[in-house]
Parts: structure tokens; sequence; C-alpha cells
């Protein structure tokens, strides 16, 4: 099993680095929603900031933004997944 997750967080880390935003994201939505706790999807979030974080405003440091709404999106799907009877 964790050499299974280890293989999909590869997966994922290419997929960041290749394939577009709304591919990865829905392909962590899926590993969030197939393993009890995805802790990788905050991670991920954080690594998408530091690819393509865009600067905000006159400063030259990048805001943050992936990283938080990785956050909000974990927290709004774990408490989604309490909800679900089934998933994956």
């Amino acid at each position: 099993m964790l050499w299974n997750r280890l293989c999909f967080d590869l997966i994922i880390f290419v997929g960041v680095v290749i394939f577009s935003w709304w591919l990865v994201v829905s392909a962590i939505i899926y590993f969030f929603f197939l393993y009890e706790s995805f802790y990788e999807l905050i991670f991920f979030g954080l690594l998408f900031d530091t690819l393509y974080g865009v600067q905000i405003g006159y400063t030259q440091v990048a805001r943050p933004v992936l990283f938080v709404i990785s956050v909000l999106l974990y927290i709004i799907l774990a408490r989604f997944k309490q909800y679900l009877r089934f998933y994956a």
C-alpha cells in the first residue's frame, strides 16, 4: 500500500511539471478520495506556488495563493468526505 502511494505521488509530481493544472488537480482530488488522509494535496499546492507562483502587486515576492487554495480544498474535501457513505 505504501508503494502504491509513493508511485501515485511520483505520478502527481511529474504531472505538476508536465501536464496542465486542471488535469493534476482532478488527479489530486481522485487520490484524496482513494486514500484515508492525503496530506500530499497541501504539499503539491506549495509546489505549484513554488513553480508557477505569480507576483501580486508591486512587490517581487510571490504570494502563497495556490497554497492557501490547497489548504481550503483539503478542509472542504475532508468535510465532504465525512458525509459520503462510500468513496473510491
